[in-house]
């Protein structure tokens, strides 16, 4: 089949598709493609397709492509199904899936490429996947995401030495809620939420796992002087008066710590010392 015949039938589709030689040189891209990454022909024609994709994986992808080329595979859709990261003319980028057939021309087998534009789906994925993993109530995660990131199989922390654990429990809450009602009792719940998240690391995980309970997970905190300095961030922020409408309310925090693997051999029981050592603190206040 003739290339020129093989682009006339692509120009009129509207799918995103470019064709590609067994070099991953790019001999011709459909008015859709232009529109999604902004190029006309003339500006990446017999240039390599990796320029379209991220850095860190283009080379392999471009192997894949020529190896795909010279098979008798059918068509397929690349690297098992994986998302890539596609970059336009202006250097923004957003998810692709990319299917890729083999087409025998005159002189020598052709890519043909359709990239779908997956950013609604993706985006929708990831607004699901923080519903399931936030709290209804509060800006924090729940517990159901903690048992995840913590489960022994998790990658989560593969590449952390130490994790800081605090176990914080606020005290005087309940007086809160029996005297001013539980619409006064949630905002309060959800401000000093917010006051945590903010006061420790940008790369803390903050976790409501009780009404008035928090764990935080601190990875790559290298002491327990370190330590020490987020839980009196922590201490200062909860004891901040909050000021509702025309009322002033106070609430302390009782916190226990603990540094994982130091004292323990797995963050599950990290998280029970650390409440362990929150009930010890919470009597010794008293």
């Amino acid at each position: 089949m003739k290339r020129e015949n093989i682009e006339a039938v692509f120009s009129y589709l509207g799918d995103a598709i470019l064709i590609v030689n067994q070099h991953s040189e790019i001999l011709y891209c459909n008015d859709s493609f232009c529109n999604l990454f902004g190029y006309a022909l003339a500006d990446i024609q017999n240039k390599k397709m990796g320029l379209l994709l991220d850095q860190s994986y283009a080379e392999n992808h471009l192997s894949h492509v020529a190896g795909y080329l010279k098979s008798d595979l059918p068509p397929m859709e690349m690297m098992g199904r994986r998302i890539f990261e596609c970059t336009t003319k202006y250097g923004t980028t957003f998810p692709a899936k990319i299917s890729i057939s083999r087409l025998q021309s005159e002189n020598e087998p052709l890519g043909i490429a359709i990239v779908h534009n997956i950013s609604d789906i993706e985006q929708q994925r990831k607004k699901q996947e923080q519903l399931v993993r936030t709290d209804t109530l509060t800006t924090a995660f729940n517990k159901r995401y903690l048992h995840e990131l913590i489960a022994p199989d998790s990658p989560a922390f593969d590449d952390c030495n130490t994790i800081g654990v605090l176990y914080i429990d606020l005290d005087d809450f309940k007086p809160v809620n029996d005297s001013y009602g539980h619409n006064i009792g949630d905002e309060v719940l959800k401000l000093t939420t917010s006051r945590v998240i903010g006061a420790v690391r940008e790369n803390d995980f903050v976790f409501r796992v009780g009404g008035d309970e928090f764990v935080v997970l601190c990875p790559g905190v290298k002491n327990n002087n370190n330590l020490s300095d987020i839980v009196t961030k922590v201490h200062a922020i909860i004891s901040t008066p909050i000021h509702l409408d025309d009322v002033v309310l106070s609430v302390h925090a009782s916190i226990g710590v603990c540094l994982f693997p130091d004292e323990v051999c797995t963050l599950s029981d990290a998280i029970e010392l650390a409440d362990k050592h929150m009930y010890r603190s919470k009597k010794q206040e008293r």
